[in-house]
């Protein structure tokens, strides 16, 4: 498997994909995927075309349905891509853009995870088989949802939403419970979650890091963090994999060089029959120059970087 960060893709990236420009979007990707049979993004923009904006609320991003193939046809090449929605971003328009994101998705053969027109089916696991077999349960849940109200945008029993826990406040019973439910349904559990402070010092929190020793406690095997916009820590917990933030993945944020949120890092995780894991850590850079794209470095001060802050 493969997982990268924060896939923001309205604004001017949308802009960008109107004019002419055919640069491509992901550099030395192709190498980098080679053999990865499931590729994990958080995609933190709506996929619609005419839903009303969020009110009262300062950032919005959305992408026309037009380009969403051209985003993500080169990542889903080969191999089955799996985006979560359970993030601050899902409702940026409203309950009718989050219904065309899924639409959009499905119509794309991409598996969507952590929203849905139910509280119910916010929390259903999706469950991808690779071609050997291989039974990947896969759940999404966010720790905020929008600015003002981190309620508003959770599902309920007949109202669309995303998944939406207060892990800070120890609101673990139901993330836990629905790893639990998997044991013995599915080969291995990815646990995507969007978590956390943005633009931090100090690494992942406290509760961070506990939650996530508990989801492998409880039967993860995988926890797939975002939404700090930096690169942190890439860890084992009893030989479990935990990326608590691998950085955007494509985005069109100002460049902070404090934080480096120009980098990114593309985690690979390779899952034994045994249970055992091997990681690979691979450098990526965002660039702003000739547009917006990403790309894989080979070497050199920057890679030395994002490996540095992915220990």
């Amino acid at each position: 498997m493969a997982f990268a960060g924060d896939l923001m893709v309205g604004r001017g990236l949308g802009h960008r994909l109107d004019g002419p420009s055919q640069r491509p979007l992901y550099q030395g990707f192709e190498a980098a995927l080679a053999g990865v049979d499931v590729l994990a993004v958080n995609l933190e923009s709506v996929l619609a075309d005419a839903p009303q904006p969020w009110p009262d609320k300062r950032f919005h991003f959305r992408l026309p349905t037009r380009h969403a193939e051209r985003v993500l046809a080169p990542l889903a090449s080969g191999r089955t891509l799996v985006a979560s929605v359970a993030n601050n971003h899902a409702l940026d328009h409203g309950r009718a853009g989050l219904s065309q994101t899924l639409a959009t998705l499905g119509e794309l053969g991409v598996p969507a995870v952590g929203g849905g027109a139910t509280w119910d089916q916010a929390r259903r696991p999706r469950i991808v088989e690779t071609d050997r077999g291989v039974r990947i349960g896969f759940l999404g849940l966010t720790d905020h949802c929008s600015c003002d109200d981190v309620c508003a945008w959770a599902a309920g029993p007949r109202a669309s939403g995303i998944w939406h826990a207060d892990l800070s406040g120890g609101d673990w019973d139901e993330p836990l419970a629905a790893v639990r439910a998997l044991d013995g349904v599915v080969d291995h559990v990815v646990f995507s979650v969007h978590w956390g402070p943005n633009y931090t010092l100090t690494g992942p929190t406290r509760w961070m890091r506990d939650f996530a020793a508990a989801l492998v406690d409880a039967g993860a095997d995988v926890i797939f963090g975002h939404s700090a916009h930096q690169i942190l820590a890439v860890e084992p917990i009893d030989g479990k994999t935990v990326i608590y933030s691998p950085g955007g993945l494509l985005d069109d944020y100002t460049d902070r060089p404090l934080f480096r949120n120009d980098l990114g890092v593309l985690v690979r995780v390779t899952l034994a029959p045994d249970g055992t894991q091997e990681t690979e850590v691979v450098p990526l850079k965002l660039t702003r120059r000739g547009g917006r794209s990403v790309r894989v470095l080979e070497g050199g001060e920057d890679a030395q970087e994002a490996l540095r802050r992915a220990e």
